[in-house]
């Protein structure tokens, strides 16, 4: 429980001290590989033991970030190239990660396995209509 909390103040803390200021200033954009809500796809990784929902209930206290882009691929060929965990472990985490998209109206599901240059058309493509509705709305989503 200690370490989600030490975990989820980093982030609040981080987002408030470091990001906000920046995004204030000008216009940017902040881009992180990992995020809070890796910790309920893989809570190993963060050695946190506690029960699914709780650490949920914790990462609704985590700055909400206006996008999130979820890169998912078949196991098999993750597995090849990471090496790191066996291929049960990474479709169990990547069926996670795609439940999780499919609740969260941030998410952005982007494939892998077609070329780099499809998965980052995709995520370009994305953020430049998510940049087009906010510019025409003039609504800012975040903490």
């Amino acid at each position: 429980m200690c370490r989600l909390a030490y975990l989820l103040i980093d982030y609040s803390i981080g987002y408030w001290i470091v990001i906000r200021p920046t995004i204030a200033r000008r216009p940017a954009i902040v881009l992180f590989d990992r995020y809070a809500y890796d910790m309920a796809i893989d809570p190993r990784r963060f050695r946190i033991d506690l029960p699914i929902r709780c650490i949920r209930w914790f990462l609704q206290l985590a700055p909400r970030p206006d996008l999130i882009f979820c890169l998912h691929g078949d196991p098999t060929v993750i597995a090849r190239r990471k090496g790191e965990l066996p291929v049960a472990e990474i479709g169990r985490q990547t069926q996670a990660l795609l439940d999780f998209a499919a609740n969260e109206s941030r998410a952005i599901v982007v494939s892998t396995e077609g070329t780099v240059e499809q998965a980052r058309d995709q995520v370009l493509t994305a953020l430049l209509e998510f940049c087009a509705q906010r510019s025409t709305t003039g609504v800012r989503h975040g903490p």
